[in-house]
C-alpha cells in the first residue's frame, strides 16, 4: 500500500511539473511588434507630431499647430493591426495600423495619418 502512495504521489509531482513548465513565456504574444518602437515624425499644413515609442509599452506625444504646442506621456497597446493610444490628457486614439521600415500608418475614423521613421537622436523642433 506505501508503494503504491509513493508511486501515485511520484506521479503527481511529474504531472504537476510538466503543467508548471509549460507556462513559460512562449505563451506569452507580444503587445506590439519591435518595428514600431523608436521615433515617428507627422507633418502636415495643420500640425506636426512626433510619437515616440518605447519597448515599455510607453509613448510619448510632442506635437504643435500654429497656436498650441503639447508634450504628452501616455501608454499603447496593439491587438493584431489595431493601436490603442492612451494619453495622460485623455486625447486618446484609437484605430488600426501598419508600419515597415519608413513609415507607421495609422488610420483613425476613416483618416490616414503616415508618420516618417526618424532616428533615436532626432530633436523635435516646434
Amino acid at each position: 500500500m506505501k508503494t503504491l502512495r509513493l508511486i501515485g504521489t511520484v506521479l503527481a509531482f511529474i504531472t504537476f511539473g510538466f503543467g508548471f513548465s509549460s507556462c513559460d513565456d512562449d505563451d506569452e504574444k507580444d503587445e506590439f511588434p519591435n518595428e514600431l518602437i523608436g521615433k515617428w515624425l507627422y507633418e502636415s499644413e495643420e500640425f506636426k507630431e512626433l510619437l515616440t515609442f518605447k519597448s515599455d509599452g510607453s509613448v510619448t506625444s510632442n506635437g504643435a499647430e500654429p497656436d498650441l504646442a503639447w508634450n504628452v506621456e501616455g501608454h499603447f497597446t496593439c491587438d493584431g493591426d489595431h493601436i490603442s493610444l492612451i494619453f495622460e490628457d485623455e486625447d486618446n486614439s484609437f484605430g488600426t495600423y501598419k508600419v515597415t521600415e519608413t513609415t507607421f500608418t495609422i488610420t483613425i475614423d476613416g483618416v490616414e495619418f503616415i508618420y516618417i521613421k526618424k532616428p533615436d537622436d532626432y530633436v523635435f523642433e516646434k
